[in-house]
């Protein structure tokens, strides 16, 4: 037999440490052909439902040299009781990372949002703001304030645009 089966893993626990209550459903994103031994895997739900926080289940690996096509995913939905909506996300189930894995340490991460801070002077003018208040052309985000006429100027797509202020 030359399919490569991973026996796959994880552990939920509560904020209090009481085991979670709910199932890890996974999906093949497209059916897997295991040419060394001519078998496929449809692209069915296999659930792996939490005993005592825990489960265990044996998937084939996606990336097994005799399987096809290559680059493909189990879809993921942690269905646990309490926690909406249930979180979805795919991984690779890597045949090389060992015959034993935990799903904690596949789960894919999602970064933070970067937030950039600029630390900017607002230009203040007395009328009307153009590209010609400024000594070099500004850029697009260019914000400037009208003393005379209480205007708040903001430069987009290389125009000026104005608001008001009460």
């Amino acid at each position: 037999m030359s399919r490569t089966h991973v026996n796959l893993n994880a552990t939920y626990l509560l904020l209090d440490d009481s085991p979670a209550v709910g199932s890890v459903d996974f999906t093949l994103v497209a059916t897997l052909e295991n040419t060394g031994d001519n078998v496929m895997y449809p692209p069915v739900m296999y659930p792996a439902p939490l005993v005592a926080g825990s489960f265990s289940i044996d998937l084939p690996a996606t990336n097994d040299p005799d399987t096809h096509p290559s680059g493909l995913t189990y879809k993921v939905v942690e269905k646990i009781n309490g926690v909406s909506p249930d979180r979805t996300y795919n991984i690779v189930l890597d045949y090389t990372l060992g015959t034993t894995q935990n799903l904690a340490d596949l789960v894919p991460t999602t970064p933070l949002p970067l937030v950039q801070y600029i630390e900017a002077a607002v230009k203040v003018v007395a009328g009307a703001v153009s590209d010609a208040s400024f000594s070099a052309p500004p850029p697009d985000g260019t914000i400037a304030v009208d003393s005379t006429d209480r205007r708040i100027y903001v430069r987009i797509g290389g125009l000026w645009k104005s608001v008001a202020v009460a």
